[in-house]
Parts: C-alpha cells; structure tokens; sequence
C-alpha cells in the first residue's frame, strides 16, 4: 500500500536544486560577462606622452619635441590645447582624426599651435586614443631680446669695421649661473679682431616687478686686446663658455620673495669693439 503524499516528496528538492543551477548559471554569465568588459577595457589603446622641455621661449617652439606612444593600435586620435586665463582655460587649438595610429610620434610644439600665435603663458595639452588619453602641462616664457650691436673703432684707413651681436638664455633658476651663448657676425670684406664685448641687462623685467639689480649678477666677456676674438671676413663665431661668453646668475635670495621673478623676460643689449 502506497503512502499517501510520499510519491510527490522529492518534487521540492528537485525545484530547490534546479533553483540553484539557475542562479549559478547567472553568476557564471555575470562573471563571463565582467571579464571580458575588463578584457575589452584592458585592450583599448593606452597613450604615454613627453616633451623634451616644459619651460622654455616662444621662440624655442620649433625645436621642443612632443613624443607619444600608443600601447595598442587606435582608431581615433586626438589633442586639445588649452592657455590658462586667470581661473579658467582658453582653447586654443584641437584636433580629432580617425584612423588607424599605433608606434611613436613625434612633433614639435609648434606644430600643435597649427600657425597661431605662441604667447607666454600656462598651457594643458590633453591627448586622447580610443579610451586612454594623457595630460600635459609646459610654460611658454619669455626670452632675452638681443640687440644688434655697434661699430668698432676706425682702422688705419678710416673704414669702420661693424658687427652684430646675437644671444639670449632661459630657464634660470634661483642660484644658477648659465653662459649667453653670443654669436658674433661679421659682414666686412675683412678679418675682424673683436677686443671688447659688453652686456647690459634692462632694470626691470617684463612683466615688471623683478628688478636686475637685486636679483642678476652679470659676468662680463673676458675678450680684450690682449686676448681678441677673431671673426672672419663675412663669417660668424660663436662663444658657447665662460670667460669668452658673458654668464648671468638668478640670485637666490632666501630672506626675499622672488615670486615676481617667475616666468619674465629681461632685455639683454650688446656693446663692443673691433678693429681688423
């Protein structure tokens, strides 16, 4: 004789274990389904950048280097440029392009200012690959002017033997004495002998507020009639070391505030004497 009700006992269990296989099912397809987010997100393409400088002239554009690496091939590139204006960014210049871009690049600062203007200045530069992108910052300051030089003395004859003088330095820092690299330019038909060479710097800087008196020390050329420098005819000599080339120092004053001093230009002018 059967029992009634004991025929349909095992009918719950079997719910409870198909329950179960169900529930594992989907922890099984969640789990899928995060790893392979994870492997699609580990795949996107990845972008280290640098630059060879991050402070330098606005004349120096052309020569600092901007290098970015894509991890994985991309199908998009892109940069925004922007200049810090008081609180806030000012665009500047952006590009997108799609594509195929993978390996290193390489390109000049200036390339990213696509012929606008490089004005001194904070400046972010965002590149973006698929869904990697890199942040970048670099100060475009200003750099010592220089000004065409003087005639030299007359010679035996009374013909007045001239030449230019050109040269600037940048990125001082407080304590740091660097040479001016000077490059002298004879234009003459003749040899010159260059026996003095004189730097001024101008008493304030630009912008103002940095006064060359209390924060530059000058060195001035050693070149003399005893030890000339010689230029020839319609050539260039450049002086790259001390005591040939004038040096400058950015004192570093630690019982004064030298903030005034950050990122400014100072007028360099050139003097000197030559005689063939």
């Amino acid at each position: 004789m059967r029992t009634p009700g004991k025929g349909r006992r095992p009918f719950p269990v079997a719910r409870r274990l198909l329950s179960l296989g169900i529930v594992c099912a989907l922890v099984l397809i969640c789990a899928s389904t995060l790893a392979a987010a994870t492997s699609s997100s580990s795949a996107a393409a990845q972008l280290t950048a640098r630059l060879t400088k991050t402070s330098f002239a606005g004349a120096q554009a052309g020569s600092v280097k901007l290098t970015y690496t894509f991890s994985k091939p991309s199908k998009s590139f892109s940069y925004a440029l922007s200049l810090k204006n008081g609180k806030k960014w000012q665009a500047v210049k952006s590009l997108k392009r799609k594509g195929s871009f993978k390996g290193s690049k390489t390109a000049t600062v200036k390339t990213l200012f696509a012929g606008k203007p490089v004005k001194v200045g904070s400046y972010r530069l965002k590149l973006t690959a698929d869904k990697g992108s890199k942040l970048l910052n670099f100060k475009v300051v200003g750099s010592a002017s220089p000004t065409v030089l003087v005639s030299g003395p007359t010679s035996t004859d009374d013909t007045a033997f001239s030449f230019t003088v050109s040269g600037s330095v940048d990125d001082l820092e407080p304590g740091q004495t660097k040479p001016i690299a000077l490059t002298l330019t004879n234009p003459n038909s003749a040899q010159i002998f260059v026996t003095e060479l004189t730097m001024t710097v101008s008493t304030d800087s630009t912008p103002s507020g940095c006064a060359s008196a209390s924060n530059l020390q000058v060195t001035q050329s050693s070149a003399s009639s005893a030890s000339p420098i010689a230029v020839p005819a319609g050539g260039s000599v450049t002086l790259t070391s001390a005591p040939l080339a004038p040096q400058i120092t950015l004192l570093n004053l630690p019982d004064a505030n030298q903030d005034a001093c950050k990122d400014v230009t100072f007028t360099l002018t050139y003097g000197g004497s030559a005689h063939s």
